[in-house]
């Protein structure tokens, strides 16, 4: 087979170019290209042929199919597909140990503070007057209980403290606390803050 391929200038001057294509029976290919006189060629010889079913079953042996067993070692020849399959394998291991303990560690942890609340029996809603002299305490009145939700629903500021003596602890106005590990509600004292001496009513709730 042979194809030629010819063009002139068009001021009239002639400059041929010739492009020569040969396969020969031997699977021999040939191109030349003559631009005035010159000739450049690139010769090659194609032999054997293409064997898709080979190339098919090579890539099959690399990466391998989804029924390839994972593999049995991080060394050795195995298929790709069976390498992804042991990474997966330990990464799951190696994820499920921390999770697992930490499943664990939070379960003990609730369970541990679970325990550790207040279990109540009775309950009881109880108010109490502010003392009449300001700077004086009023304790809680209601008896044994284990726990006293004080509520401060008046625009005044109050004080708490345990046990008759020590640290005062602020109620501010329109707020609420809950004081625990008591064993009588006349444990926890109450006053104004500001120490006036008109009387303010403190509600509360007992657990007991």
């Amino acid at each position: 087979m042979a194809a030629q391929h010819s063009s002139s200038a068009g001021n009239g001057a002639s400059d041929e170019q010739t492009l020569r294509v040969r396969v020969s029976d031997d699977s021999t290919f040939s191109a030349g290209r003559d631009p005035a006189g010159g000739a450049h060629a690139l010769r090659t010889k194609v032999s054997g042929e293409l064997d898709l079913p080979a190339i098919e079953s090579r890539l099959d042996g690399n990466l391998g199919t989804a029924a390839d067993a994972p593999a049995t070692a991080d060394g050795g020849t195995f298929s790709l597909v069976a390498l992804v399959k042991r990474l997966l394998q330990k990464l799951t291991a190696a994820l499920d140990t921390p999770l697992t303990a930490l499943r664990d560690g939070i379960v003990t942890a609730v369970t541990a503070s679970a325990s550790a609340l207040e279990t109540v029996s009775a309950a009881s809603f109880q108010t109490v007057q502010t003392a009449a002299t300001g700077a004086n305490w009023t304790a809680l009145a209601g008896g044994g209980c284990k726990q006293a939700t004080i509520y401060n629903y008046t625009d005044t500021e109050l004080e708490l403290r345990r046990g008759g003596a020590g640290a005062t602890f602020p109620l501010p106005a329109f707020t609420g606390t809950t004081v625990r590990g008591l064993a009588n509600a006349g444990d926890v004292q109450v006053r104004r803050k500001d120490q006036d001496n008109t009387p303010l009513t403190v509600n509360y709730e007992l657990e007991g």
